[in-house]
């Protein structure tokens, strides 16, 4: 980050003299990142519309890592092209990275700033989008595609699926100690939390 910030085109100190870059005798604070924190947040800035929205959905997911698929439906727009420049920029702005066929968060510094960079509307949107990812999963993603509705405004949406995903859970387990068990230990980590907030819901709509 402090590299970047010393070598950015448009704003940084480092300036390029005929193909060679150069720094002042003297640095102004101003130009130095008070702290990573701060270089991070002018990273993002720095970022493109559709690259800054993409990364802020990842930053806001549980896991954060998706496939290419994943990342057409977190876009809003589906134009495969179109995402796949803005994975392009944020590999090479060192904020996710690619590993076999999914995209994941650089690393968890990143999850912080990026979610304070969102507006709560944006947010809501991003929510849905994620909602809609979670959808496409099997198995106990149904939980996460609640949860992320109930984030995004929707509640008795996000009910309907928590309720149909507690419902599929039981059939699945039946009478099994050992499966019940077995189901417990790969929901995420969030999941009682999750089942509260639906709990207060029934009694809100009745």
């Amino acid at each position: 980050e402090f590299r970047r910030v010393l070598f950015r085109s448009d704003s940084g100190p480092a300036r390029d003299r005929s193909g060679a870059w150069s720094l002042p005798r003297e640095l102004d604070a101003k130009d130095l990142p008070s702290d990573m924190a701060q270089a991070r947040r002018e990273r993002i800035d720095a970022l493109g519309g559709d690259a800054r929205e993409l990364a802020q959905a990842f930053a806001l997911d549980k896991i954060g890592t998706f496939s290419l698929g994943e990342c057409v439906v977190l876009s809003g727009h589906g134009d495969t092209a179109r995402v796949m420049q803005s994975l392009d920029e944020l590999l090479s702005a060192e904020l996710i990275t690619l590993s076999g066929n999914d995209y994941s968060l650089s690393g968890m510094g990143w999850r912080e700033p990026l979610a304070r960079s969102i507006e709560p509307e944006a947010a809501r949107g991003a929510y849905r989008k994620l909602a809609l990812v979670y959808a496409r999963r099997p198995g106990i993603a149904g939980l996460s595609e609640a949860a992320y509705l109930f984030e995004a405004g929707e509640e008795e949406r996000g009910l309907e699926v928590l309720i149909k995903f507690a419902d599929a859970s039981l059939r699945a387990t039946g009478n099994s100690i050992e499966l019940f068990t077995r189901l417990l230990q790969s929901l995420p980590t969030d999941w009682l939390a999750t089942f509260d907030r639906g709990l207060a819901l029934c009694e809100k709509y009745g």
